[in-house]
């Protein structure tokens, strides 16, 4: 599949999550959130395949000696799995699965991917600075 066809099935989905989360919230559409949040998680599902057989195919390959590709796709993949649990935990939250649930619990995947982001961009600016100084010294 080419980079538009790519962009062009996610871009096909994510109208239709827009489209449905509109009319819930304008109460044209009286489903529950699991049915408005189904074009995210089959996005979300798409994107959780491709990371499992990029993973596979990299131990398949023998290539386990580039240590920072595998950890940067098993983060990838714990990234996916983390947005699929906030959506779950969101869409239980909205529809009262679990009533005694806080709405902040329900954010608590996400929390952890973005610091995880900080943390990763905190290490590759490091790297920058690194490869800055010894080009220039000082």
């Amino acid at each position: 599949m080419s980079l538009i066809q790519q962009l062009f099935f996610i871009w096909i989905w994510i109208l239709i999550f827009l489209i449905l989360m509109a009319l819930k919230l304008d109460n044209k559409l009286q489903v529950m959130w699991f049915v408005v949040f189904i074009p995210c998680f089959i996005l979300d599902g798409v994107q959780l395949l491709i990371a499992t057989v990029r993973v596979i195919r990299h131990c398949r390959n023998g290539s386990l000696s580039r240590e920072t590709s595998i950890k940067r796709k098993i983060w990838n993949y714990t990234t996916w799995i983390c947005f699929l649990l906030f959506q779950v935990f969101l869409c239980a939250k909205l529809d009262d699965i679990i009533p005694e649930m806080k709405l902040h619990f329900a954010f608590i995947p996400l929390w952890i991917v973005l610091v995880g982001y900080l943390i990763d961009l905190f290490r590759f600016q490091l790297r920058i600075a690194a490869e800055v100084l010894r080009q220039y010294g000082t």
